[in-house]
């Protein structure tokens, strides 16, 4: 099970990698990194 500090250097490296992404914590330690290619 990850911890509190490697569920956030992994939100922080989604942040640098994937601009416009979004986190969203569910319930029962659940996440999801939502991200849309942009148009070009």
């Amino acid at each position: 099970m990850a911890t509190v500090g490697e569920n956030q250097m992994a939100i922080d490296t989604a942040g640098e990698q994937l601009p416009g992404a979004r986190y969203r914590r569910h319930l029962l330690w659940r996440y999801s990194l939502v991200w849309a290619k942009p148009a070009s």
